[in-house]
């Protein structure tokens, strides 16, 4: 949120099974905007499925959450 100069943000997040938190969500506004979508130079849902894959590639596959 920092390096995004964002004062307010909520952030959504779980426990993976080796104990790490990870986020998995980050809403800066109350709700979609598509009028704000359409001015940001990156997708919001774009960027976090990019984030998604990178995180998948250094695990060296899906992760399973919610059964331990």
């Amino acid at each position: 949120a920092r390096a995004n100069n964002l004062e307010v943000a909520g952030f959504e997040f779980i426990e993976s099974i080796d104990g790490r938190t990870v986020v998995y969500d980050v809403n800066t506004n109350t709700n979609y905007n598509p009028d704000v979508e359409k001015v940001a130079p990156k997708s919001g849902p774009g960027s976090v499925a990019a984030y998604l894959k990178r995180v998948e590639a250094e695990v060296g596959g899906l992760v399973s959450v919610g059964r331990r």
